[in-house]
């Protein structure tokens, strides 16, 4: 058997269902356009949140890398003043070093030329001394022997012996008499001490006639330090004897 189907006899009026559809369409378009809303919201903040991120790192990479320069350009200040030190220093030390081997060539030749001025001094010393040695050899006194003629034989060894005959004399010791001899035995010791005590300076100083530590022979005669002497025949003649 076939039921027939009979329409309900409620049936809305057509105004008010398009008033429930529009009403419901603009809550789902409301609700659309918020969330829409949120979501835009929440990416513009998670932009603004990483923005800030990148620019927070950037500030921080931006002020490690200056500080990294800072430190670097200290870094080469501290070597550059350490290394001009370290010139400064080579510096000093090479003019140390410099004044030091001037002071030490000079001390070397002061030391040098001491030693040559005492060697000279020595020599000038020994010469002197050796010079007023050959002086003091004429001036050893020896005893005055009397002219005695010597008659006999006298022993000789096994060589002849000497005889003196009637019309020989023996020779005298000093041809000059003991007075004149004594006189210039002192005058040579008179000027032996001035030489020693340097009392005085004579005039062949000064005009350079000095030789070997004494005055030139001429000049001693010019100025009459020397007078050459004479002496008699050593023993009178016959005529002589007769008178």
């Amino acid at each position: 058997m076939l039921s027939v189907y009979k329409p309900s006899t409620f049936s809305p009026q057509p105004s008010n269902v398009s008033k429930k559809l529009l009403k419901e369409c603009q809550r789902a378009h409301l609700k659309a356009e918020r969330e829409r809303i949120r979501i835009q919201k929440e990416y513009e903040q998670e932009q603004e949140r990483k923005r800030k991120i990148l620019e927070k790192e950037a500030k921080l990479k931006e002020k490690q890398l200056k500080k990294e320069e800072e430190e670097r350009q200290k870094e080469e200040k501290r070597l550059k003043r350490l290394e001009e030190q370290k010139k400064r220093d080579e510096e000093k030390e090479a003019e140390r070093k410099r004044k030091e081997e001037e002071r030490r060539k000079k001390e070397e030749e002061r030391i040098q030329k001491e030693q040559e001025k005492k060697k000279e001094e020595e020599f000038k010393t020994k010469r002197e001394e050796k010079q007023r040695a050959v002086l003091l050899g004429f001036l050893v006194k020896s005893e005055t022997k009397k002219d005695a003629p010597t008659s006999g034989p006298t022993s000789c060894g096994p060589f002849m012996q000497f005889e003196l005959r009637k019309d020989m004399r023996m020779a005298p010791i000093h041809r000059v008499s003991g007075e004149l001899l004594e006189q210039k035995r002192s005058n040579l010791t008179k000027l032996l001490e001035r030489w020693r005590s340097g009392e005085s300076v004579d005039t062949a100083t000064v005009l350079g006639l000095r030789k070997f530590g004494r005055t030139d022979y001429l000049h001693e005669l010019r100025t009459r330090q020397h007078i050459p002497l004479s002496s008699p025949s050593t023993w009178p003649t016959a005529e002589q004897a007769q008178e």
